[in-house]
């Protein structure tokens, strides 16, 4: 039995695919030292040779290669070998009821290198072979899983395989683009852009037709707004093309208000990375080529990438101490930041194309797929500003209007406002009576009210936005009533009690919880005065009698000092949330009195607590440094941990507080 297996190790890798193969060929192929060589040999001297064991009953005898099958699902390329030298037919046998081979079953699992390594000794016949179910090519499988080496060496033994398609007339770039999730979108990522670079456009093209309006549609849903634009920039009639279903790339852009900055909680110092960030649009006259010349593995980079002044980011990252501690999550905050950019240029893109189109048909356009509403409804402001700029008079400036004071979309009500909007925009009453004050009244989308931490912060928001529209609204139309004979303010008390009880309760609370935590760092900081570490000086006779042993340590002054002001701050706080909780609650007090309130007493209450952790630090310094002169290291380490954590935690939900509370502007203010 070892005999054999020495003699089937022997043998060449086409040999072990194919039983078929000459003696005299084998005995060429076993001198020759390079692969090419063997390759051309085998070409000339072999068949592709399959062969699929039945049973009696005629049927495909799939329990013969069961142990062939869970090794290729494993990825157990050892125990495949041996199966393979045992019997060198079960290289291109059917091994699934769909008809697919062993390499096919390993590239649906993803395991990369067992497909490499049977790369090596497939006949290139076999290569073209397609699974049963959906007409898939190994290729096909090998981007579903997203194996990019993998379908690199694929395409280099077999580059035609890249434009075969499946029985829905797939190609493998668009099975690719399908299947990402949330968990293999990077990976997903490098498969696509490589198997664009590679796919070639030829008939049936993949980039035309409703398969070509797919392949957009589907590399927007999984975010790659940059291959997408790349796409719409080369064959513009993509941009109005439909799918199967006649879904246009504008209507699933609308559908991802992530994908726009106005649709992302960004943090204040993202915002200043965002303006350096820029995204090249890809030029019209340097088409890829898409024969595949020179190297396939390594095909030129796509155009439409992005660029950005490296010295300004360079500077603000190696400025930025967070680069040390979190580089994954500043890094990933630009790729996201990078992302909402190439969405705004697609958007742009495609603009230019309808803009092209005859004002009959830009209208009937906007029209057929509600384009406009869709992008407001989802608070897009990007869009709308790009719509209202190329094309100012096929918009219905009104519906925009409306429903940007619905969704509390500031941007759009500011830019619509800011276009010299006449009385009657204005002034407009719908099928229910209502005015666009009325519409202001409703209670918020549950999405917009979820920005705002706490309920108190969100009602001071709903209050904002409804003097925001009564300033602008004419003085005859704010006493105007609906068809239910009620007035935008009465509206507004109606919509909001729950909402305003919600808040009251919050409030209190807030202020118990925390008054208890003031409480509590007063007790122990006027302990901590009264009971001095080290003690006093017990001498009736001297004259410094009482004294503190430490005075003359500057530790000691600094313990003194910070104690000082953790009781004094916490006391503060203590007293304000008394306030808090003896306030009237009516909505003139959400408009600025309570979260005034609530803001200064959190931020007393951190500055008493930060103080306290310097006391304590200062006291044991005291103590132990006689002792232990480096004990300042640890002490400082070990009082920095909540300073961090604060940082983390509570600095950046009290900043949004005070942001929203005095950085908010009026929305029409210019």
């Amino acid at each position: 039995m070892s005999k054999n297996k020495n003699m089937a190790s022997s043998l060449s890798p086409h040999e072990l695919g194919n039983p078929q193969f000459p003696k005299n060929a084998q005995s060429r192929v076993e001198a020759s030292s390079s692969n090419i060589e063997m390759k051309e040999l085998l070409q000339e001297n072999c068949e592709y040779h399959h062969e699929t064991t039945h049973n009696e009953s005629g049927s495909w005898d799939l329990n013969k290669y069961m142990s062939l099958y869970k090794a290729a699902q494993k990825g157990d390329w050892l125990s495949a070998k041996k199966l393979f030298q045992d019997d060198p037919n079960a290289v291109t046998a059917k091994i699934t009821n769909f008809s697919e081979m062993a390499i096919h079953v390993a590239a649906t699992a993803g395991h990369s290198e067992f497909v490499e390594e049977l790369l090596k000794i497939m006949p290139l016949e076999a290569l073209e072979f397609k699974e049963t179910k959906d007409g898939k090519t190994l290729l096909h499988l090998a981007a579903i899983s997203g194996i990019t080496e993998a379908g690199k060496g694929i395409v280099k033994v077999n580059p035609r395989l890249a434009h075969r398609c499946n029985n829905s007339g797939w190609v493998p770039l668009l099975s690719a683009a399908t299947h990402v999730s949330s968990s293999s979108s990077e990976r997903q990522k490098k498969m696509v852009d490589y198997l664009y670079s590679v796919t070639r456009d030829e008939n049936p093209s993949p980039f035309n037709g409703y398969l070509g309006a797919t392949l957009v549609c589907t590399l927007i849903k999984a975010g790659f707004y940059d291959i997408a634009l790349s796409l719409v920039d080369q064959y513009p009639d993509l941009a109005i093309a439909t799918d199967k279903k006649g879904v246009s790339a504008l209507e699933v852009l609308s559908q991802q208000p992530t994908a726009f900055l106005s649709g992302t909680h960004v943090p204040y110092f993202s915002r200043l990375m965002y303006k350096y960030i820029q995204v090249e649009s890809p030029s019209t006259c340097q088409k890829r080529q898409y024969v595949i010349k020179g190297d396939a593995e390594d095909p030129p980079e796509i155009p439409g990438n992005h660029s950005i002044s490296k010295g300004v980011i360079a500077k603000f990252l190696k400025a930025s101490i967070m680069t040390r501690v979190l580089p994954e999550e500043i890094l990933r905050g630009y790729y996201n930041l990078l992302k909402t950019k190439q969405a705004l240029a697609l958007v742009k893109g495609i603009l230019a194309r309808i803009s092209q189109m005859p004002n009959s048909d830009i209208s009937d356009y906007f029209a057929k797929f509600d384009i406009i509403r869709k992008f407001s409804k989802s608070g897009i402001s990007e869009f709308i500003m790009e719509c209202l700029q190329t094309f100012p008079f096929q918009t219905n400036k009104q519906e925009i209007l409306k429903i940007a004071v619905e969704q509390r979309n500031g941007d759009i009500f500011r830019l619509v406002y800011d276009m010299n909007v006449d009385q009657k925009l204005l002034s407009f009453q719908d099928e229910s009576g209502s005015t666009i004050l009325h519409l202001a009244a409703k209670i918020a989308p549950l999405s917009h009210l979820k920005r705002f931490g706490g309920e108190v912060f969100q009602m001071q928001e709903e209050l904002r936005w409804f003097k925001v529209v009564a300033n602008i609204v004419p003085e005859i139309h704010k006493s105007r009533r609906n068809d239910k004979n009620k007035t935008a303010h009465e509206v507004f008390r109606e919509e909001h009690k729950d909402l305003m009880q919600k808040a009251e309760n919050w409030a209190k609370g807030t202020a118990e919880s925390s008054m208890l935590v003031a409480s509590l760092v007063a007790t122990v900081v006027f302990a901590a005065a009264i009971t001095v570490p080290g003690g006093n000086i017990n001498d009736g006779d001297d004259k410094n009698n009482g004294t503190p042993i430490f005075i003359l340590e500057k530790a000691f002054m600094v313990f003194v000092v910070a104690d000082a002001l953790a009781f004094f701050s916490s006391i503060t706080s203590a007293m304000m949330f008394i306030t808090v909780l003896t306030s009237s609650y009516t909505e003139i007090d959400f408009l600025m009195s309570l979260p005034h309130k609530i803001i200064v007493n959190l931020m007393a209450l951190s500055f008493s607590i930060g103080a306290m952790m310097v006391t304590f630090s200062a006291v044991l310094y005291i103590i132990l440094v006689n002792r232990f002169p480096t004990a300042a290291i640890p002490i400082s380490l070990m009082a920095s941990m909540p300073i961090i954590l604060f940082a983390l935690l509570v600095l950046p939900l009290l900043l949004e507080m005070v942001h929203q509370t005095y950085g908010t502007r009026d929305a029409t203010a210019n």
